[in-house]
């Protein structure tokens, strides 16, 4: 189902990009350098740098779980089924200097991913009860990132300018207390949840759209590799060290965002005739 929402939005991504392309090349405008008899449009070139905010939507994708406890006589168990991670909202602020409609674009980014449920179904362990049995374990996870992004811009068509960019950065992770429980619904145990520090990646396409001489509306989307989470291995008995690690946290997002240029009329995305 997920996947299903997922391709349907990427679709409705490709119409609306198609809205704006259609009627550019209807005027006669288009790619590259050809001739174009009458000018798209009249605003004058944005400044080459830039503040922006954005604000979209993360669809997660299943993490890999894993949890490990000491049961004698059972050994370590890590098998953790049933997997899923909530979708959430994310937003952000940062800024960058570019070199045109057709050309390298470079910023720093700050985001905030609001907070997300995760959870999944342990394989039988030994509840220390003289219990085998399975049990859900959930949690939450809140992140930020701090991320160098570059693109490169692909061409001014008719006041539409694509572009595609890769990013680098850092992700920090608030992961709550986790609880696990049992086929009785009551609480078996709960571990402190801790904050972890990890690398973070992305790839990116989307389009910007100039409205005047300074603000331009840019429609994103993002595949983000947020890294890895775990819990500490404090428990509420503080008798069993257990620790549940959340790898592989990675998203697809879609953002809408505004960019409001400044510094200098000699640069970014004049709606007119690439000269």
């Amino acid at each position: 189902m997920k996947r299903t929402v997922e391709a349907g939005l990427v679709a409705a991504a490709v119409a609306v990009a198609a809205s704006f392309a259609v009627p550019a090349l209807a005027d006669g405008s288009g790619w590259g350098r050809g001739s174009i008899k009458e000018p798209v449009g009249s605003y004058s070139a944005a400044g080459p740098c830039y503040f922006r905010a954005d604000v979209g939507y993360s669809f997660s994708n299943d993490p890999e779980l894993r949890w490990s406890a000491w049961n004698p006589p059972l050994p370590y168990n890590e098998r953790v089924t049933r997997k899923s991670m909530d979708d959430t909202w994310f937003g952000g602020v940062g800024t960058g200097c570019g070199s045109g409609s057709r050309g390298f674009r470079y910023e720093f980014m700050l985001d905030y991913h609001g907070q997300r449920s995760l959870s999944g179904t342990t394989a039988p362990f030994n509840d220390g009860l003289g219990n085998i049995q399975s049990a859900r374990i959930s949690s939450s996870l809140t992140s930020y990132t701090g991320m160098v992004n570059g693109y490169f811009d692909l061409g001014n068509w008719g006041g539409l300018v694509p572009y595609v960019g890769l990013g680098v950065g850092l992700a920090y992770h608030q992961m709550d207390d986790y609880a696990l429980t049992g086929t009785s619904s009551t609480i078996l145990w709960k571990v402190t949840g801790d904050n972890d520090l990890t690398l973070a990646w992305s790839a990116m396409a989307g389009f910007g759209y100039q409205l005047s001489d300074r603000a331009i509306l840019d429609f994103g989307y993002r595949y983000i590799d947020l890294g890895r989470a775990a819990s500490a291995r404090n428990d509420n008995f503080s008798t069993t060290p257990s620790r549940l690690s959340v790898d592989d946290i990675t998203a697809h997002e879609f953002k809408i965002g505004l960019r409001y240029h400044f510094g200098g009329d000699a640069c970014c995305m004049a709606p007119g005739p690439l000269k």
